[in-house]
């Protein structure tokens, strides 16, 4: 790889604007457009930071670190005289002002977390108030995950009724109607009682007789025999019901995420499709918008960089 004449070649290759050579940022990486470099002087209106880094006079004590070592909001006064906050903000304990709409938000937005004391927050109809307090996405209650610090979104009540899988188990039932375990279908029929009741091994009259010869088992899609019975199953994009035994069509577009912008439900499955200024990826049914790939654009105080989200090329926009 060859650098232009406007660029640093870094001991990784990578090549970088010669601008931000010795500049006290790691562009390149493995640090190496930071080596065998000048000892820097700040200007009499900038402060030098215990790493030799250079920031505006006016950033000394205004309570924000812009030292990468901290050493600008260091052996500072409490209170910075003269600093008020204006009735639009709040001014937290340390005297940091923030917007007066950061106020009891669930976010801590002063560095000591003053704007999230004394509060007690309304959580709106979309979401679940966990027993401290907190809010949390309404999806998220009773999903076997705890979101809540206190657990509170995951009490007893949330716990799912265990029941056997049909297709590959077998219910074992007390003369009392009590569901006792799980068995495999493999220890049904098999001449060994393995249910307390011996209700596994129905007789010969039950036993690999094939339900599914008959009418097709009654079911309106597929049939699967097993070895004491039979069960019912539906094509895809279908449900079977509560009668065991009719299917009806699943609403695919009822599922959050099932497309990421419009989705049309069809009898057995569904289309996805995009809004206007956007294209569906055909590799992952997701909706991409037209147009440049998307761009990040930032500051680092001494000038306006990009990165090419997609080539993650580095480029310089503005510099000082």
């Amino acid at each position: 790889l060859t650098c232009d004449p406007t660029e640093d070649t870094c001991d990784n290759g990578k090549c970088i604007t010669v601008r931000w050579v010795c500049d006290q940022d790691n562009d390149c990486g493995d640090n190496s457009d930071e080596k065998n470099c000048p000892t820097p002087t700040c200007s009499s209106n900038e402060f030098m930071c215990n790493n030799s880094y250079c920031i505006p006079r006016r950033w000394l004590c205004d309570g924000d670190f812009d030292c990468l070592d901290l050493s600008d909001e260091k052996d500072c006064p409490s209170v910075q005289p003269g600093t008020e906050c204006s009735s639009r903000e709040f001014t937290c304990s340390n005297r940091d002002c923030v917007h007066i709409s950061w106020r009891c938000d669930g976010d801590e937005d002063c560095a000591d977390g003053s704007d999230e004391v004394d509060c007690t927050r309304q959580c709106r109809d979309d979401e679940f108030q966990c027993n401290n307090g907190d809010c949390i996405d309404g999806t998220k209650q009773c999903d076997t995950n705890y979101d809540c610090d206190d657990h509170s979104d995951e009490p007893d009540e949330c716990r799912p009724i265990v029941s056997c899988d049909i297709t590959s188990e077998f219910e074992c039932i007390s003369d009392s109607g009590v569901r006792e375990e799980c068995i495999p279908l493999s220890k049904v029929c098999d001449r060994v009682e393995d249910c307390s009741n011996g209700s596994d091994e129905p007789g010969p009259q039950k036993c690999n007789m094939d339900e599914c010869a008959v009418n097709n088992g009654s079911c309106q899609h597929g049939c699967v025999n097993t070895p004491h019975s039979y069960y019912c199953t539906c094509n895809d994009g279908f449900e079977l019901q509560d009668d065991g035994h009719s299917c009806k069509d699943r609403d695919e577009c009822a599922i959050y995420g099932t497309c990421s912008q419009l989705c049309e439900n069809t009898h057995g499955g569904y289309k996805c499709e995009c809004v206007d200024g956007y294209t569906l990826d055909p590799k992952n049914g997701y909706c991409k918008a037209d147009g440049e790939e998307a761009k990040l654009i930032f500051a680092n105080r001494r000038d306006l960089r990009m990165i090419d989200l997609a080539t993650r090329e580095y480029t310089e926009l503005v510099g000082d």
